[in-house]
């Protein structure tokens, strides 16, 4: 089983991926989409109490832009999250979009997520059952004319059907806020994978399972 098969970003978000000079962030994949941390780049412990494994998002200025990172129909995208705390407005945390939506996932004020795919999929409300300043695992996974779901620590939130195909070129991909100009969140983030392919029941245990042990 290979995690890199078909991945086109995966990011740590830790300060051993960071250049402080360039302000690079490290891709691991074989598609070399370097992101570039805007504003001061801050780091913080994981889930797993290891010092320097997340990054800290400020929730008014600091994100990254890690540019034109395409997806077909099939994806996915994984990440670790900790909340810093309740959003006070809508906090974009994956987000690739331009007057129409590539991708995008944020989170709301009263705590429940919004998942975008193209113009058609749209699901909104989705209660995670999530806990504020706890480290939490973050999957969204789409199938091309079948469904969108969303997982929280392992256990699906969501499933819907996926409506219009759609794959977004051409636009920049931002961690941590909404195209560099708003919707900020406040939260910290770890270990973000995203692939051209829908992960399979065991290759998101082995995310979930795996990471940092």
């Amino acid at each position: 089983m290979s995690l890199l098969k078909g991945c086109v970003l995966h990011v740590r978000l830790d300060e051993a991926g960071y250049n402080p000079a360039t302000r690079r962030v490290t891709d691991l994949s074989a598609e070399c989409n370097h992101g570039t941390a805007v504003n001061a780049a801050v780091f913080a412990a994981d889930r797993m109490g290891q010092v320097g494994r997340a990054t800290v998002f400020n929730g008014s200025s600091d994100y990254i832009d890690c540019g034109d990172v395409d997806l077909l129909y099939d994806a996915t995208i994984s990440f670790w999250l900790n909340l810093a705390e309740t959003p006070s407005g809508n906090a974009m945390l994956v987000d690739k979009y331009s007057g129409v939506y590539g991708y995008s996932i944020f989170v709301r004020p009263d705590g429940t997520f919004n998942l975008r795919f193209g113009a058609a999929d749209a699901v909104d409300y989705i209660d995670t059952g999530i806990v504020n300043t706890t480290w939490n695992h973050i999957v969204l996974t789409r199938k091309a004319g079948d469904t969108l779901k969303l997982y929280a620590n392992g256990v699906i939130k969501s499933n819907t059907s996926a409506g219009v195909d759609s794959a977004e070129t051409g636009n920049g991909l931002y961690i941590g806020c909404r195209g560099g100009a708003g919707s900020f969140a406040k939260v910290s983030m770890a270990d973000l994978w995203i692939h051209n392919r829908v992960l399979d029941e065991s290759e998101r245990s082995l995310l979930f399972e795996s990471y940092r042990r």
